[in-house]
């Protein structure tokens, strides 16, 4: 009889610790986080190895949470081994009850794909988020309103995986699938669902564009910069830095379509959010503010306007001198690029011995790989 309170405080304390563990994960604690999960983990697995029917879900659970604390200390391949743990222990308990288990499934499944991506294993990361795309449709068959995010979620992370396969078809149909489910859930839902729906419309533009659906590319992208204006209208500071990158996004777009004097409009706005932010947390964002400096650098040069070209070059290395300075291993290659772009621009305004210095310079930091 002693051993009925002894498994109930046992069960109590892992479920303490579970809840602290995703406490301190949300306070950017993880190293405390792992230490709280790991402990979760162990107590479970004692009760589950004497009452499994009982237990092995909890054990699951917290297997899923342990995955998510190492994977916040870049332990990828141990969050791999548990989640994978995780995913097959859900397996055997849907294969039985289906009804209760099959979103616990899908959801093990998709922190699976995210691992798999995250170590490079894009084949195996594509086979868990199929499957779990096909739990969640299940699930949003039954009851739309509860699992349609999860499914556009999904969705939207199968995209990227197809894209990276070299599968832009498959891609593009994954995400705008996701949009139609986020176009849905702004329309009907109580919650705030434009963020998700800027993203994935974000993200179909990117998809377009890689089958050559130039001209939907730059309406998806158009879109999800209206929605960014919104909320940074009501939220700046959470929502300035999607919108710079949308606006990144649309030169590339105008670009694309030959309209290089709306791309320097988007740009040039784009560069002025990034020095905004790179003013208030510049360890953040003086690598976004560099990288769109280059862009419109060489959108500056395309209007044939080199000049002005130069000055925004000229402050990218600046940039990417410091970054490099203080991250070599980071920031090294983009230094370099920087500098090999400077050396094009002053060639073009026929300054070729400053222009032969920067190739020079550049060629000595990538030697230095």
């Amino acid at each position: 009889m002693a051993k009925v309170p002894d498994d109930a405080a046992k069960t109590e304390r892992a479920r303490l610790l579970l809840e602290r563990g995703k406490r301190l994960g949300e306070l950017d604690r993880p190293a405390e986080a792992l230490i709280a999960e790991e402990e979760a983990v162990a107590i479970r697995r004692q009760l589950a190895a004497t009452d499994p029917d009982d237990h092995r879900s909890d054990l699951a659970e917290s297997l899923i949470n342990l995955g998510v604390a190492l994977s916040q200390l870049d332990r990828a391949a141990e969050a791999l081994m548990v989640e994978q743990e995780a995913v097959a222990i859900y397996r055997q308990l849907a294969a039985s009850s289906p009804d209760r288990y099959r979103f616990d499934l899908a959801e093990s499944l998709t922190s699976l794909g995210v691992t798999l991506s995250e170590l490079g294993r894009a084949a195996e990361a594509l086979g868990a988020e199929e499957e779990a795309v096909v739990l969640y449709r299940q699930l949003v068959g039954t009851d739309s309103n509860d699992y349609r995010p999860e499914l556009a979620k999904c969705l939207t992370s199968l995209g990227v995986t197809f894209s990276e396969l070299g599968r832009p078809a498959e891609a593009l149909g994954a995400e705008e699938e996701a949009v139609a489910h986020y176009r849905e859930l702004v329309a009907t839902d109580s919650g705030d669902y434009r963020p998700d729906l800027a993203e994935s419309l974000f993200n179909l533009a990117s998809r377009l564009s890689e089958v050559d659906r130039l001209a939907e590319a730059l309406t998806a992208e158009k879109e999800a910069i209206t929605i960014r204006r919104q909320l940074v209208a009501t939220d700046p500071d959470r929502y300035r830095r999607d919108l710079a990158e949308s606006l990144t996004n649309l030169g590339v777009r105008f670009l694309e379509v030959d309209r290089p004097a709306e791309a320097l409009i988007a740009e040039g706005e784009a560069v002025a959010l990034y020095r905004q932010l790179a003013a208030t947390d510049s360890g953040d964002y003086r690598s976004d503010l560099a990288k769109c400096l280059i862009n419109l650098g060489a959108i500056l040069s395309q209007v044939d306007r080199p000049a002005e070209a130069l000055s925004a070059e000229q402050e990218a290395v600046m940039i990417y001198q410091q970054l490099a300075a203080a991250d070599p291993g980071r920031y090294r290659p983009d230094f370099a690029d920087s500098l090999t772009n400077l050396a094009v621009t002053l060639s073009e305004l026929d300054r070729e011995e400053e222009a032969r210095r920067a190739w020079e310079r550049a060629e000595i930091i990538r030697a230095k790989r």
